[in-house]
């Protein structure tokens, strides 16, 4: 039991506050005093922790403090936890020279946030707490830092904390101030000292007093973690030592003992090339917009341009390499594949004279390495040698919220053959090897505390020859960068590793054959570019990032794209494998999220690659409860989920707290954004969207408890899920308006529902808690050509008040929102508007990025305007409609069922689907249509135990004739289904089945 002396140096609220938290801790013994009965209660009490708070800094003596706290016995002495104004005291207890401490206590005023920047978010989320330097053990159960304040307006805020240059001399600078998806890296909130004791000072957000209790139960891990660390009782971190917030230094050292002579990466034996032209998916890039492309692997990716090149390499969480200055303009042809990009190149003014290419330029990142290649291969002669000049930056640049020079100052040196960059207060470091001689030019390009080197090399490569640099890294929790030079030099024997998983992975997944080979080619590139979202960091997991990009000057710097992991974005994209291909992925977010599941029981919202988890979005949660029931059915692993159930029974908890009238919807008011971030549209204390994914998670859930055993909560989730279901028609439906409300606000006791029809609408019809029937004017409405371009579905009408196409939420389109359309219009049975709006998103997968999807298009031009384009779930709404929409597929993998309800597309007359995935089953469909004929063939290839398949083909015809199953002729009974009729077929897969249906 944890022995606590509290020591409060004045009797106001806070202090009071801080006493009473301390007295409900059961498992503390814990005693309160005076400071001047300190001395004799340290004898009797024995504490293992001394706990000095107080609301301002006090003005005691340094010889009484001393006396008081036991310094002279320093070794026997408990260890110091100061708070709020008790933290200006290191000074007077000999811990340090000098303090010089910001005191702040004011009331908080929300138009004086200065850590504020996003005034049109609906939501305002104001927050305070505290910024870890990626890991830290006071943090252990809370991630990389803690919010702890929710400020209201009016609220006192009190602080006692040193900024930069005055930081603590003698400390270590735990944690920095941290806001809404910002950190303030001058001002230190947490340090902590060794000698001549151990102590631990909290300068600020510690709000015992606080009535709002959201951010609670961080607020509390975080003090008894403090407690412990106090006390020295916390345990290790298990990602690693502790690490602490540097103090910015911006020098570049030149350092001669830094090796920089490893053997140079020699081509490849038997092949000197990289064969990126044995892809299976290869795409033709035509000459005309110099589009973007990105590249990826487990590790690392690298963005740039398809005509300039690539301009950025990551390793996450590392920008690796910025390139300023490519070998030259694109001179032929150029090719993209998942595994490299192959571009012809000039490289000086004769050979673009000439009118021809002296280079082969290759790109290619190694699949699970830190690493990437680039490869310049000079024509055969009698072409001359090619001049290769490449210049570029490395800053070692941390991935957001960190700033800038964070890891400086660097070291460097370089060799004919490599040039080594290291952090000199971290791990991380960058290593170029070339393989061949070459010559290195540094500069420095530092600006203020942030530390660049700007490098250019120089090589001439000699006809039918190649140059290759090999750039790795090596981040935090990664081995020697050394020990990976030689699996880097066999970059061509990788790429051919690559190739061949490649292709075996897409002869296991989801294959379409239609008369419309777009939808071919999309499906298997949309494949390709969600396993490419992949993403490993070491310390941080492994899980789908959001997209792809690079980082761009200004608020972008530090943030490529959206590479990093997200909770909703993933769930979103998750579902798309379901039925598609291995499941694995789908394991790995569910994983990944549980892992980083905050105290209070809430799924994040954003964990970048660097460790920073902000939780603050509302559906992030319930999504993640709706993906562990979607996977079980397919899948029927009830080992997974049984190993992650106390995370489903905590993300449950969190999600009835927040229903604060107990009606059985969940709310957002104080949890997050609802989905739509900003605008008129945002906000919202219950929102349609939200309510209707937990009400389908609460329904499907039901089913995983039962089958796991857990009937008890089995009972409760079923009932649950009744009640939220009504609640959802009697919320917001709106007999007025004859439609769904997008949202519904409590004012004055009073509901007050706002019936905008958004995008959003189709969520709850997809997932089948909405009656289509009375959806019907909202589908009405979204096939015409006011929401509806000829490229995707807008957020709202061009009609409604405030429509601005490119606005994120006032009128863009976005490929997921024409996904979702045309899931909820295959749902409600209207097939042929549903095919439409699907038919947009694969067209979409050549008209920027190759084989990649924008994250938002203009709304009323035919343009990307988004920060991605290569965006994760935009991707999956190539997949996701297609298998649970067009093929209608629902799997109960325990039971081992399969649903299909297809619903082909008038234009068509056939469809082969392979690779259809439930359980350890394979499923293949074929599909004829001859004259008055219907024709499927349904075949299960894999799996020992044969499927139960309720077939329900959704055929264009008001009568049926006759149906034949396996050439016998059936009486059955068809019930219409939106614009088509449903045929009900039940049959084993023991054996290939065809049924053919006849329209009179």
């Amino acid at each position: 039991m944890l022995r606590v002396l509290f020591v409060p140096l004045d009797d106001g609220v806070l202090t009071r506050a801080a006493w009473d938290w301390l007295e409900r801790q059961a498992d503390m013994a814990v005693v309160r005093a005076p400071a001047d009965e300190v001395p004799r209660l340290l004898r009797l009490v024995r504490p293992d922790v001394l706990w000095i708070d107080a609301a301002t800094p006090p003005d005691a003596s340094p010889g009484a403090w001393a006396e008081s706290s036991g310094n002279g016995s320093a070794t026997a002495a408990p260890g110091l936890l100061l708070t709020r104004g008790a933290a200006a005291l290191p000074a007077q207890l000999g811990l340090e020279p000098e303090l010089q401490t910001d005191f702040v206590d004011r009331p908080w005023r929300d138009t004086e946030d200065e850590l504020f920047f996003f005034d049109d978010f609906s939501e305002s989320p104001r927050l305070r707490g505290h910024a870890a330097f990626r890991r830290h053990r006071l943090f252990s159960g809370l991630g990389s830092g803690a919010y702890t304040w929710r400020p209201t307006d009016g609220e006192r805020d009190c602080r006692t904390t040193p900024v930069q240059p005055a930081w603590p001399v003698r400390g270590r600078v735990i944690a920095v101030e941290r806001a809404f998806i910002h950190i303030n890296p001058a001002r230190a909130t947490i340090w902590e000292y060794d000698a001549p004791r151990r102590a631990l000072c909290i300068g600020a957000y510690l709000p015992y007093e606080s009535s709002d209790t959201m951010l609670r139960a961080v607020l509390d891990r975080l003090t008894r973690n403090a407690l412990l660390r106090a006390a020295g009782r916390l345990p290790a971190h298990r990602n690693g030592p502790d690490l602490c917030w540097p103090a910015p230094d911006g020098r570049l050292l030149h350092d001669p003992s830094l090796d920089a002579a490893p053997a140079p990466v020699q081509s490849d034996t038997g092949d000197a090339r990289l064969p990126l032209d044995i892809s299976p998916l290869r795409y033709p890039v035509e000459r005309t917009a110099d589009s973007p492309f990105t590249l990826a692997g487990r590790r690392a990716f690298v963005a740039g341009y398809e005509h300039t090149g690539p301009v950025e390499l990551w390793v996450h969480p590392l920008r690796a390499l910025r390139i300023e200055q490519g070998v030259g303009p694109t001179a032929g042809p150029v090719e993209i594949s998942p595994l490299g990009l192959t571009r012809h190149a000039y490289t000086d003014a004769d050979a673009a004279s000439l009118g021809r290419a002296s280079v082969v330029e290759r790109t290619a990142v190694l699949h699970e390495l830190p690493a990437a290649v680039l490869e310049w291969e000079c024509a055969a002669s009698p072409h001359p040698p090619a001049h290769i000049r490449l210049t570029f930056v490395v800053d070692l640049r941390l991935m957001w919220p960190y700033p800038a020079g964070v890891l400086g100052p660097l070291r460097w040196n370089s060799s004919a053959t490599a040039l080594r960059v290291r952090s000199a207060v971290s791990e991380e470091e960058v290593l170029l090897v070339t393989s061949t001689l070459v010559s290195w030019t540094i500069e420095d390009a530092s600006e203020g505390t942030v530390p660049r080197l700007r490098c250019s090399l120089d090589a001439t490569v000699q006809p039918g020859t190649a140059l290759r640099l090999t750039a790795l890294a090596r981040v935090d929790c990664d081995g020697p960068t050394d020990t990976r030079i030689e699996s880097a030099m066999a970059a061509a024997g990788r790429v051919r590793t690559a190739a061949a998983a490649l292709a075996r992975r897409t002869a296991h997944e989801l294959r379409v054959d239609a008369p419309d080979t777009d939808v071919r080619t999309a499906i298997a590139c949309a494949l390709a570019r969600l396993d490419a979202c992949r993403v490993e960091t070491p310390g941080v997991g492994r899980s789908l990032i959001a997209g792809y990009w690079m980082s761009q000057p200004g608020w972008n710097e530090g943030r490529p794209g959206y590479a990093w992991y997200f909770g909703r974005d993933a769930v979103w994209s998750a579902l798309a494998f379901l039925g598609a291909a291995d499941p694995a992925p789908v394991r790995e977010v569910i994983a990944f999220l549980a892992a980083h599941q905050d105290v209070s029981g809430k799924i994040l919202h954003e964990c970048t690659t660097s460790g920073s988890v902000h939780y603050d979005a509302a559906d992030a949660t319930p999504l993640w409860l709706l993906l562990v029931a979607r996977h079980h059915a397919w899948t029927g692993d009830a080992a997974f989920v049984r190993a992650h159930w106390s995370h489903v029974l905590r993300a449950i908890r969190f999600c009835l707290s927040t229903d604060t009238d107990a009606d059985g919807l969940i709310e957002n008011t104080g949890v997050g954004h609802g989905w739509i971030e900003f605008g008129r549209l945002g906000g919202g204390t219950v929102t349609y969207y939200n309510a209707g994914i937990w009400t389908a998670a609460l329904r499907e859930l039901a089913v995983v408890a039962r089958d796991i055993g857990e009937t008890a909560t089995a009972a409760e989730l079923d009932e649950r899920a009744r009640t939220a279901r009504v609640q959802l028609e009697r919320l917001f439906w709106d007999a007025d308006a004859r439609g769904y409300a997008l949202k519904a606000d409590a004012r004055d006791g009073e509901w007050v529902r706002d019936t905008t029809r958004t995008a959003t609408h189709a969520v709850p019809l997809l997932l089948g808690v909405a009656d289509p029937a009375r959806a019907g004017r909202w589908l009405e409405a979204v096939r015409t050509p006011d929401f509806t371009a000829e490229w995707g579905v807008r957020m709202i009408a061009r009609t409604e008040p405030g429509f601005d196409p490119g606005s994120y939420h006032g009128g863009a389109v976005w490929p997921l929102y024409t996904g979702w359309v045309a899931w909820a219009e295959y749902a409600a049975g209207r097939s042929e508007a549903a095919f439409r709006h699907w038919r947009m998103n694969v067209a979409l997968a050549f008209e920027g990025a190759k084989g990649a999807w924008h994250e938002v298009l203009h709304g009323t031009e035919r343009r990307g305007i988004g920060v991605c384009p290569d965006q994760a779930w935009s991707t999956a709404m190539v997949l996701a409609p297609f298998v649970h929409g067009l093929l209608g597929a629902e799997a109960d993998a325990t039971r081992g069922r399969l649903q299909l309800r297809p619903q082909i597309p008038l234009a068509w007359d056939r469809l082969d689907v392979n690779g259809l995935r439930i359980g350890d089953a394979i499923v293949s469909l074929r599909y004829r249509r001859g004259g008055r004929i219907h024709a499927f063939t349904i075949e299960q290839v894999e799996g020992a135990v044969p499927l139960r398949l309720v077939f329900e083909p959704a055929i264009p015809a008001v009568e049926i004739g006759a149906v034949r199953i396996d050439g016998i002729t059936a009486t059955l009974h068809p019930r219409p289904h939106g614009e088509r009729m449903l045929v009900p077929v039940q049959l084993a897969l023991d054996h290939a089945r065809t049924i053919e249906i006849e329209v009179p």
